[in-house]
């Protein structure tokens, strides 16, 4: 939450209070889950996420439905249903009339129940229908409507469901979040962690950095060669040699394919050349016959200056460009720019 705040991302800060909300709710301490939807809700709407709003809602009129406030939890409902782009998805819209029968019925609300369990109802075939499994389904429904009458106690056991569920929602998030920052096959960070870094760095005042532009040579003829799967564990085994090299307040991402950025801040590019050099010899002599028979791996390497205040996307292609010419020049190089 605090780093969510520092750098005002409303989409995380609701994300974060909704949590919040659920862990008080699990705990029984409904005025404080309460407050943490409320606060959620608000800054949905300042990340113009109506989606996460709708879900936030539901489960703050859920927790309503459960003290007895029925009016605030129906008002509640009504507002996701004005929000039309939402419930134009199908599982949307599913999840909120499947929510309007629950809270009815808790209501004890019987006719309000069955119409919105009848909606519910058809809104779950048409979608079953196009998964082709929408007999079952149906006849699960119908075992709903037999028992609706029978679940007045059920509240108790409903919300220990829902909090079940919502806690593996919320992993699935935590891991969506993980990957979207993390490259899967090296376990560098990708683009997205580039930017977050570089936004930390701006802020605690870094105001250049050196880039190490790295690619594999002839990494066309190592996947043609000795295959693909061996292509993928060579690309983990440089990627952990340049995770290495920039342990300390570096960033190693991988760009995509055989190319990999090192970002050293704080450097300049002609301090990063013996850097440069040293990792360019630990993947020259590292053991590749661990990897495969005959197997030798080795990188050119473009390096360039970056001032933060300016394009990254300039000094890439500055770094770019040595990289080129350190390929030019026989690969298995470094290339700095000119003094």
């Amino acid at each position: 939450m605090i780093e969510a705040q520092a750098e005002n991302l409303s989409y995380e800060i609701a994300e974060c209070h909704c949590y919040l909300g659920l862990l008080a709710w699990t705990r029984g301490e409904d005025a404080v889950a309460a407050s943490g939807y409320v606060a959620a809700i608000a800054a949905c709407q300042a990340a113009q996420d109506e989606v996460l709003e709708a879900e936030t809602s539901y489960w703050y009129a859920y927790l309503l439905a459960g003290q007895g406030a029925f009016d605030e939890a129906q008002s509640l409902l009504a507002g996701v249903e004005a929000m039309e782009q939402v419930l134009v998805v199908p599982r949307m819209k599913l999840r909120h009339f499947d929510m309007r029968f629950r809270i009815a019925e808790m209501a004890g609300d019987w006719r309000a129940a069955f119409d919105h369990h009848r909606i519910y109802h058809e809104l779950v075939v048409e979608d079953y229908r196009r998964l082709a499994s929408a007999r079952a389904y149906t006849m699960k429904l119908a075992l709903d409507l037999e028992t609706m009458r029978r679940k007045e106690d059920s509240a108790r056991l409903e919300r220990e469901r829902l909090l079940e569920e919502n806690l593996r929602l919320a992993a699935e998030q935590r891991e969506a979040v993980l990957a979207s920052r993390t490259d899967p096959l090296t376990g560098l960070g990708n683009r997205r962690e580039l930017q977050l870094r570089c936004r930390d760095w701006a802020d605690t005042g870094v105001t250049h950095a050196a880039l190490m532009l790295c690619d594999i040579d002839h990494f066309k003829r190592i996947n043609d060669v000795f295959s693909h799967s061996i292509g993928d564990i060579v690309l983990a085994r440089v990627a952990g040699l340049l995770g290495d090299a920039g342990a300390e307040g570096g960033l190693a991402i991988r760009m995509g394919g055989e190319e990999f950025l090192l970002l050293l801040p704080g450097t300049r590019a002609a301090d990063a050349f013996a850097a440069a050099e040293r990792l360019r010899l630990r993947v020259q002599d590292h053991d590749w016959s661990e990897v495969a028979p005959k197997l030798e791996v080795a990188c050119s390497i473009g390096l360039a200056d970056w001032s933060l205040a300016d394009s990254l996307e300039a000094a890439l292609q500055v770094a770019d460009a040595n990289l080129y010419a350190a390929k030019n020049a026989g690969r298995n190089r470094c290339m700095a720019p000119a003094p």
